[in-house]
């Protein structure tokens, strides 16, 4: 349908997909048609790669599609393993950054993550916010992905 109103349009999906067979997610990888596909998985321990990025760099292989990491965040303590120190908390999420982002296209080929807990007005251990620069928040403001 986006294709259908603009051809040229980059087109991601919004919520990945729930399976760990690789021949099955990229065939919805290529029948969608999609620039980009996300996995959003809940995992623990904060700090670490999901279970299923080794998946979903296999599918990236087999169709050329570029993943990313649609939602992470490290609540506490139901999914996200976080902890109730931010400076752990932010060295969980630069390490993150560099398992995900920060290597070459032949170990990874997620091209993107989102952390989802960025508030302004909520201070907890797990947010990140300004204009104090928590720690989080720098972390997320201040990853380089290298080139």
């Amino acid at each position: 349908m986006v294709r259908g109103l603009d051809p040229d349009a980059l087109v991601f999906t919004g919520g990945g997909h729930n399976s760990n067979n690789a021949d099955v997610i990229a065939g919805w990888v290529r029948r969608s048609g999609v620039d980009a596909f996300s996995l959003h998985d809940y995992y623990k321990p904060a700090g670490s790669l999901s279970p299923r990025a080794g998946i979903f760099n296999q599918v990236a292989e087999m169709t050329g599609v570029p993943w990313y990491m649609g939602e992470r965040g490290f609540s506490i303590p139901v999914n996200g393993g976080g902890s109730t120190d931010q400076e752990v908390n932010a060295a969980n999420l630069r390490r993150e950054y560099a398992l995900y982002l920060g290597g070459d296209a032949r170990t990874t080929r997620c091209y993107g993550m989102c952390y989802w807990d960025a508030r302004f007005n909520q201070r907890e251990s797990t947010t990140a916010y300004p204009p104090e620069m928590s720690g989080l928040w720098r972390a997320a403001c201040d990853f380089r992905q290298p080139v």
